[in-house]
């Protein structure tokens, strides 16, 4: 099997931590993206429109900043990562807008990839409500690279997730 299926190895299982309380999930999140050298690579259904979150792209911002040789690649899901979070109509608050001065600032070291599903095309895209969408597909994978550290969770990058849920 493992000739036909990607992996990756670990050479050493005390390397593998579990994280066991969402605030050091969060914790950690800002550390590695705070020390990172060479590379981030986020994958998650969103990036989330709060105070926590703007905290954890701050940490990125301050180190794009000071390393240019950082090359920061984020994947969200595109119905998710568009939806619009503020409860005023008139003001967008979307991951794409919390994250639009990364790539404005940064761009030649920050990819922001949205993924769309196939299944989802223009003529049902039209009639099909907004969040009963999402119900066609995702992209939910939630893979956070920093350097050569690689976290696995169930955990979005929002503020629920930070403080008190557990995926």
């Amino acid at each position: 099997l493992s000739q036909y299926c990607p992996k990756f190895a670990v050479e050493d299982a005390n390397d593998i931590q579990i994280l066991t309380e969402p605030p050091k999930f969060f914790e950690d999140l800002k550390k590695h993206a705070s020390n990172a050298k060479h590379r981030i690579v986020l994958s998650s259904l969103y990036f989330g429109t709060d105070v926590p979150s703007d905290d954890l792209k701050l940490a990125i911002e301050q180190n794009l900043q000071q390393n240019d040789k950082l090359q920061v690649t984020i994947l969200l899901d595109h119905l998710r990562g568009n939806r619009n979070t503020s409860q005023y109509k008139e003001i967008k608050r979307t991951s794409l807008t919390v994250l639009y001065t990364l790539l404005h600032e940064f761009p030649k070291q920050v990819k922001l990839y949205f993924y769309h599903t196939p299944q989802l095309h223009t003529f049902w895209k039209r009639i099909v409500p907004e969040r009963v969408n999402e119900v066609v597909g995702v992209q939910h994978m939630k893979l956070y690279m920093f350097d050569d550290d690689l976290m696995i969770s169930g955990a979005n990058l929002s503020d629920i997730y930070y403080q008190r849920r557990q995926d």
